[in-house]
């Protein structure tokens, strides 16, 4: 039986809880809550009670259901994520690091990878992949430079990197697969923009692991339809799933959401089936439809290198900030993210045909403004600044608040990244550089340091 067909069992028969929730299914409920939820959820709102499963030892209708994905997705094992893509990347990596331990990360990473860290007091060692200054956006991760990072640093434990990026750029993941194992270390791919690959490859490409990662993250929630924060993590041979297992279970809640999880579930199941694919198929073409249209316009431009669902647009004459502003202020439409170049529209399977068209005659009317505005370019500091503390021990050491003028050479404090996508401008333990407060002067007035260095 699936998880939701066990659920359901257990909370239509006439069994007294005198367990948690509270809520006893649904003979007591918030008002408003009813109003925002309705009955079902509360419905399928359990614990742990004899009949269902625990996602913290999973024995029966979970591990089922883990099991059944792990085949439709083509992988050794599979892990369901109730607390997003953040909870599996640290989990991964407390699963493989160690204190002091070395860890090759792509430094255009999320901010989950920084906790990590934190959490595992690992150090890493960086790579940057390349700027692609036409849109602004970090080009794939070098196999090559992989390497030689990997020659420079033998005592290197793992590599982590992001592919696809929130952009939609993606790495070649199989080649930098094959660098990793040459040299005995795990791959970590943050794969959380990528999770249609598992469900559509003749389009997106196979998932991470299936093209020889250890692990990969996906978020089922950013394209896929599921609900916020559902996501999964893939695992490959070299994993050892009990001590996944273990790892999650230090992050975790330890009343984890029914709901949740037969979503992640009853998603993958669907996404699996023909139906599913015909809704990516819907997708799929729906967006390149709308991208059709602009065909012989010179002046909208799209990034033809990326994840099709990644709607990255530029107007030429026209910085990415004042187009998100005016899709915003005059069209009610707003996108994920922007930079100087170009503004960034995510689409899932949640995108109709209409929105797209609205978007369509939103992005021609904006094209014909007679001045189109500009806003002065504000260039990301993006590079390697020099690490003088770990940035566990920078994290836990006594800090105080500076003006930002006068923390320049000093050693800073916090984690300092522009949200969304989270990619780190400075780290807590990184020396202070004229460049980052040039960036930062218009955002914030304080920074805070290390104490007495």
């Amino acid at each position: 039986m699936t998880i939701r067909t066990t659920t359901e069992k257990i909370s239509k028969s006439d069994r007294k809880l005198f367990t948690t929730p509270s809520h006893d299914r649904d003979n007591f409920i918030v008002p408003n809550c009813k109003k925002i939820f309705g009955n079902s959820f509360y419905e399928y709102d359990l614990s742990e009670v004899n009949g269902l499963d625990n996602l913290g030892n999973p024995e029966n209708s979970i591990m089922s259901a883990m099991k059944k994905s792990a085949e439709l997705l083509g992988v050794k094992s599979l892990f369901y994520l109730i607390n997003g893509s953040s909870s599996g990347i640290i989990a991964s990596m407390l699963s493989f690091l160690r204190e002091k331990d070395k860890v090759l990360i792509a430094r255009n990473c999320h901010q989950s990878v920084l906790n990590g860290l934190i959490l595992t007091g690992a150090e890493p060692v960086w790579i940057l992949p390349e700027l692609n200054s036409e849109w602004e956006i970090f080009d794939p991760v070098s196999p090559s430079e992989i390497e030689k990072k990997l020659i420079e640093n033998k005592t290197v434990k793992a590599v982590i990197i992001t592919s696809p990026t929130y952009e939609g750029v993606t790495s070649d993941i199989k080649a930098i697969a094959e660098v990793c194992h040459k040299y005995n270390k795990i791959l970590i791919v943050d794969e959380a923009h990528g999770a249609l690959k598992s469900f559509y490859p003749e389009v997106f490409g196979e998932n991470a692991v299936k093209l020889g990662a250890d692990i990969a993250i996906q978020s089922l929630h950013k394209t896929c339809g599921a609900p916020n924060p559902c996501a999964v993590m893939l695992c490959g041979e070299n994993v050892c799933p009990e001590n996944i297992q273990n790892s999650l279970n230090l992050i975790n809640t330890t009343s984890p959401s029914f709901p949740m999880i037969m979503a992640i579930e009853e998603t993958i199941n669907y996404l699996a089936s023909p139906n599913g694919k015909k809704q990516i198929s819907r997708l799929v073409s729906d967006i390149r439809q709308f991208k059709n249209e602009f065909q012989n316009d010179e002046k909208i431009q799209f990034c033809d290198f990326n994840d099709e669902t990644k709607i990255l647009v530029k107007i030429t004459g026209m910085s990415g900030y004042n187009l998100s502003d005016s899709l915003f202020e005059n069209f009610n439409i707003e996108d994920e993210l922007t930079n100087n170049r170009a503004s960034l529209l995510l689409t899932g399977l949640g995108t109709t045909k209409q929105k797209l068209k609205k978007l369509g005659k939103a992005l021609k009317k904006i094209a014909c403004y007679p001045n189109l505005p500009q806003k002065p370019t504000e260039q990301t500091p993006y590079f390697i600044p020099k690490m003088q503390m770990s940035l566990k021990n920078a994290y836990f050491s006594e800090k105080e608040e500076v003006s930002a003028e006068n923390s320049i050479g000093k050693i800073c404090g916090e984690i300092i990244s522009e949200y969304p996508p989270g990619i780190p401008v400075l780290l807590a333990g990184e020396k202070i550089r004229k460049e980052h407060i040039e960036f930062l002067k218009n955002k914030k007035e304080t920074i805070q340091v290390i104490k007495n260095r």
